[in-house]
């Protein structure tokens, strides 16, 4: 990937946005716009236009340069990336003298009891919570922003509204912002320009498409973004997983840490992996795939927020930096797992 493409999403309308089938009458969104969703929404713009890319089609190359490999769709937030797990923090509200939180990875004084040294708290990891845009981490049940809207069911066959069958969506509000990026190759990015022109920078993310998720997708043309280094080392660098990792052992077994050779393929050097602050954390994906009216198979992922220290026997360049800052790791990354917390070269978060 030799390319970098800033996104920012604006939602013309509320969404609910990515979170996989479960029962119950509350139909719950995620907070952020996952990689998958976006791809999701840019590959049916493309099939309206020009078809089903069966094997057949004409044009069949340029939607797998698009959607399967050309192009890396990473998640997009409000507020930043998702903590660290990496981060020490208060378990209930500190007091105004109190230090917030503590980064492990970059601090070289932590405590280590698990209580805060100013007012003796307990002290807590991070669990990949989101930041809210305008402060801390939410600590409710679910963030702020969020409203709930009451819907009722229409039967195919009347069109009308069936008895006793009401039920509750979540949405995210009309005028949340999210920022995100895109890395590709060249041919691809160049694709991808001409599918908005199309669209005219407009498509729907989400599910109930035909009432709502109407969103405006910007893109610019950026500079690679790079990883965190550990002060004063030239060998070490801070993975944080910005999205769930989809990581398997040489079976194809779910494995808690990314496969060593391919970090070593990325960084061009010898590399030791390790999860110095906390053991990795298990979770579950699936998903729905719009074109078929399927849901996706479910995944046993790592969840974001998760954080390895990478050693190297070799300086680590620049350059390898931005190539796995890019690329991520893992499987099915294109989707946009396996993301990786990111900085541009001034330090900004992106």
């Amino acid at each position: 990937m030799d390319h970098w493409l800033d996104v920012r999403i604006t939602l013309e309308q509320a969404a609910t946005l990515g979170s996989r089938p479960r029962g119950g009458q509350i139909r719950t969104t995620l907070t952020h716009v996952p990689g998958s969703v976006l791809r999701g929404a840019l590959a049916k713009v493309w099939i309206n236009a020009h078809g089903a890319p069966t094997p057949e089609h004409p044009r069949r190359t340029e939607f797998e340069a698009l959607f399967e490999g050309d192009l890396i769709f990473r998640p997009s937030y409000t507020g930043g990336f998702p903590l660290s797990h990496a981060i020490l923090r208060h378990k209930r509200r500190p007091s105004p003298q109190c230090r917030p939180a503590w980064d492990r990875a970059l601090d070289q004084e932590c405590p280590t009891a698990g209580e805060c040294p100013t007012c003796g708290g307990p002290l807590e990891e991070a669990t990949g919570q989101l930041p809210a845009p305008d402060g801390p981490p939410d600590r409710g049940a679910r963030p702020r922003g969020l409203r709930r809207d009451m819907h009722v069911e229409i039967s195919r066959q009347s069109g009308t509204a069936v008895d006793t069958r009401l039920f509750e969506r979540e949405v995210v509000p009309r005028g949340t912002v999210f920022r995100g990026g895109i890395a590709g190759r060249k041919g691809a990015v160049d694709l991808l320009t001409q599918l908005l022109d199309l669209c005219t920078g407009r498509v729907v993310l989400g599910g109930a498409g035909s009432t709502q998720g109407m969103a405006t997708i910007e893109l610019t043309a950026g500079p690679a973004p790079t990883l965190e280094r550990v002060p004063g080392s030239d060998r070490q660098a801070i993975l944080r997983l910005a999205s769930p990792g989809v990581f398997v052992d040489q079976f194809g077994r779910p494995a808690p840490v990314p496969d060593t050779a391919e970090l070593e393929d990325l960084l061009q050097a010898e590399v030791r992996l390790t999860n110095p602050w906390s053991d990795p954390r298990w979770d579950v994906h699936g998903g729905w795939h719009a074109a078929s009216g399927l849901p996706k198979p479910e995944e046993r992922v790592v969840a974001a927020g998760t954080t390895y220290l990478v050693r190297t026997a070799q300086p680590l360049t620049d350059t390898a930096l931005q190539t796995l800052a890019m690329q991520g790791l893992g499987l099915r990354r294109h989707e946009g797992y396996g993301a990786l917390a990111t900085t541009r070269s001034c330090g900004a978060a992106v």
